[in-house]
Parts: structure tokens; sequence; C-alpha cells
């Protein structure tokens, strides 16, 4: 095995400026710059001219596979399509993962994507319960538990207001949503359903204008969504699209009837407010509330 490496001395902040890794009978070469670099395939060959110096390093072992066509997912922030390496999925049985890689890090530096622009919101224009020190989430995402599993498994986060999550496996596809509504850690109403066919978005959007209906009115409390995309349709940009006629500048509104009707509700209920809390996380009842959301996957809730 052998790994060649040309450095541009030319350019110190970009030293190398090809590679090539070759392991049985296969190799594999690219250029990180030009130079006059040719690239050609020819069955399991990939071959490219090389410059200046090289340097050789043996039995490095193989460096590089063909990961295959990768799966395409639906960011719930910003609602591009993204891919995740079937690899990485492998890893996580039943993972469906809602943000893109610069959707999630606009969330960890405290801004989050609009839908379908390219201009972000402060995730300080609302309140929110943040992700757990110790890598809880990809444990949660994983086990994909009933609800029961659920009670004796987590005691953390807020033990009062409604918590609401959807799902959709694959996006679109086979969905549910679920919420439950807590005052002081005791159950005081609950409700889950499915689609057939449908998008994540559309169940965060059911879940939580269940929630809104399970409250009593007049009752001051949290509604609690991991989807930033309806924290911030509702607290920052539904007011202008109203006011333009349920119009946005770059786009139509999906789910439109859906949105109107929880506006509407949430203007009429100002008792009400709604935060973002953190998927996954270990929160007690925000994973009671992704467990009814996926409860159309088990046979138990």
């Amino acid at each position: 095995m052998f790994l060649v490496l040309a450095l541009d001395p030319s350019e110190p902040e970009r030293r190398m400026t090809r590679q090539t890794c070759a392991f049985g009978p296969s190799a594999v070469s690219w250029a990180v710059g030009g130079f006059g670099a040719q690239r050609e395939r020819t069955g399991h060959t990939f071959d490219a001219t090389t410059a200046f110096g090289t340097v050789l390093l043996d039995r490095v072992g193989p460096l590089w596979n063909d990961p295959g066509p990768l799966p395409d997912f639906t960011c719930q922030a910003c609602q591009k399509p993204f891919s995740v390496t079937e690899e990485v999925l492998a890893r996580f049985p039943g993972w469906n993962p809602k943000l893109c890689m610069t959707c999630k890090k606009n969330k960890a530096s405290g801004t989050a994507s609009r839908a379908g622009g390219a201009t972000t919101a402060k995730a300080t224009a609302f309140k929110s319960v943040g992700t757990r020190k110790g890598g809880v989430g990809s444990a949660t995402r994983e086990l994909d538990l009933p609800v029961a599993e659920i009670l004796k498994r987590y005691t953390d986060g807020p033990q009062s207001g409604v918590f609401t999550d959807g799902a959709a496996n694959p996006n679109p596809g086979p969905g549910g949503w679920g919420v439950v509504y807590v005052e002081s850690g005791e159950i005081r109403g609950e409700q889950y359903g499915t689609e057939p066919h449908t998008t994540n978005n559309r169940m965060e959007l059911l879940a939580l204008r269940a929630g809104i209906a399970l409250v009593p009115s007049g009752t001051p409390t949290t509604l609690y969504t991991d989807s930033q995309l309806c924290v911030n349709t509702f607290n920052t940009w539904a007011k202008a699209w109203k006011a333009r006629g349920w119009k946005r500048k770059d786009g139509a509104i999906k789910n439109l009837e859906l949105v109107q009707e929880i506006y509407d509700a949430l203007q009429q209920r100002p008792e009400l407010t709604l935060e973002w809390i953190a998927a996954h996380s270990g929160y007690r009842w925000n994973e009671y509330a992704d467990a009814l959301a996926t409860a159309y996957r088990r046979s138990v809730k």
C-alpha cells in the first residue's frame, strides 16, 4: 500500500494539492487544487498527474471506499434536502435526522435557518431548553422506547407544560404525532395519531394544534416543541406572512391551512407561550411525546 502526497511550496496555506492512495487492485487519486491535474476513470483505477515532491508511506491500508448512494432527507429548519451515509444510519437504527449540518451548526451557534431562504433568525428570539451534556441524544434516538419505558428511564426536564412531537420515516412517508399535557409531573391529557403518507413538518404541526386544544382556556401554559421551524414560524414569521395575505417573499407557505389555524389559535390564547426544547436529550416529557409520535412503528404505545 502506498500514499502519495504532492506538496506545493508556493502555497503555505494549501500545502497538500494532490493525494493518491492505492490498495489491492484499485487506486484512487484526486486533486485538492488545480495545477494541471488530469483525472480519468478506467475500471477501478483513477489516474492523475503529480507535480512537485512526493512522500511515500508504506502499508497505510485502505483509505477510501465508495459509500454508495446517499439516502435523502428534508431539513425541518431550511426545508432543503440533505443526505446521510448508509454507514451512519446503520449505527442508529430508526433514526430519522431532522436537521442538515448547516442548520445543526446554526442551532449550536444560536441561529436558526429560515425555511427556504438565506436569512436567519436569532434563537434568542424565544426561550429554549437546550441540549444536555453527555451525548444522550444519539442513545435515546436509537432506543425507540414505548412510553412505559420512558417513564422508568427519564426524570429530567420541565415537569409542567404541553410537549409535542412529530415524525415521518422516511420523510415523506408514514408518520405520526404525539402530545402530552403535564402539570407538576402528572399527566392531564395526551393524544397521538398517524398518517400513511406525510411529512415531519405536518406531523409537528398536528401535534402542536392538538396540544393547544388540550389546555383549558385561561390556563397559563408553555407549549414545548423540538421543531425550530414551528417556533420560528409562529413566534417570528407568521405575523408578516399574514400581513402580506399569507404569502412569503420567497415562496409558498407549506401546510398553509394548519399554519393559519395554529397562528390564529395562539393569538386568541395569550396565556400560551411556545418554546423550543432539544430533541432526544433525555428530557422526560419530550421523550414521552416522541414515543407517542413513533407509536405507529411499534406494537405497543
